[in-house]
């Protein structure tokens, strides 16, 4: 990494993740991760059905990239789909967070809705970071 990463506060350079906690060296970092919390409404629970459309898409377009094998890979991928049925859950993200630790140090930041991904990319950039230190 030649230029340093920013996020909000956050600041990763070639060695080192600053936080607003302290500092992380990269060598030491155990944890990168990006978080959402999605809760339901507590409906029922949600069903799902085959729709002929996907099925059909799937082999379609798996047939033209992967020949029959393909087709087939393709068409039972897109074979499930979940149906916005009454009484079925409606999903929400509760929070989004991103969280950074060494043996020494836990750093957690909440992160606006709008920012998650700015957060998620720079959490893959750390960690990708750290796994480059650790060998």
């Amino acid at each position: 990494m030649n230029q340093p990463m920013r996020f909000a506060e956050l600041l990763l350079d070639d060695d080192t993740l600053h936080t607003p906690a302290g500092t992380m060296p990269l060598s030491e970092v155990t944890r990168a991760e990006f978080l959402r919390e999605v809760v339901s409404d507590g409906s029922a629970a949600s069903t799902t059905q085959t729709s002929a459309p996907a099925v059909a898409g799937g082999a379609i377009v798996g047939g033209a990239l992967l020949g029959p094998a393909g087709a087939v890979a393709g068409g039972l991928l897109g074979s499930t789909v979940k149906e916005d049925v009454p009484g079925t859950p409606k999903w929400r993200t509760q929070s989004v967070k991103i969280v950074f630790e060494t043996a020494n140090l836990l750093y957690s930041m909440d992160i606006p809705r709008e920012q998650e991904m700015e957060a998620n990319h720079f959490a893959k950039a750390v960690r990708s970071a750290a796994k480059h230190h650790h060998r």
